[in-house]
């Protein structure tokens, strides 16, 4: 309905035409004259469509879903479908490990706390090591 609708609409406009211009008058002269808009045919129905797409989005603010979730669980549910979606594009497994590398210990980690920095040297050491085994699984592989 709505595309033959739309096509009526713009069948209807494309002989109209809205033109704005801005315009500087000395006395009764025309100083100058700057087109700063004009709306022909279907660019009527991209600026509606714009409206009510604007419209659309404020309005979808107003809506609080059931069983909404803390931003935490989002971003973590969100990074394993990043890497799902890695992992089926990028067969380059250094690409893969670096979206395995728990950049949440670095946001955790305190500079002036060893603990926290002997923590993290020694999960560092062992994502080394597997990025290492992994390699070398791979390389036999490829001869």
């Amino acid at each position: 309905m709505a595309l033959l609708l739309g096509g009526a609409l713009g069948t209807w406009l494309e002989s109209r035409e809205l033109r704005v211009t801005l315009s500087w008058f000395h006395g009764d002269t025309l100083g100058w004259a700057v087109p700063t808009l004009s709306l022909r045919g279907l660019d009527f129905l991209f600026v509606i469509a714009f409206v009510v797409g604007l419209y659309a989005m404020h309005r979808l603010l107003a809506v609080q879903e059931e069983g909404e979730v803390e931003e935490g669980v989002f971003l973590e549910q969100f990074r394993v479908e990043l890497r799902k979606a890695v992992r089926n594009v990028a067969n380059v497994a250094g690409l893969r490990d670096l979206f395995y590398f728990p950049f949440a210990r670095l946001r955790e980690s305190d500079a002036s706390s060893a603990a926290e920095d002997g923590g993290l040297a020694a999960e560092a050491r062992k994502k080394q090591a597997a990025i290492q085994r992994k390699k070398a699984e791979i390389e036999p592989q490829a001869k």
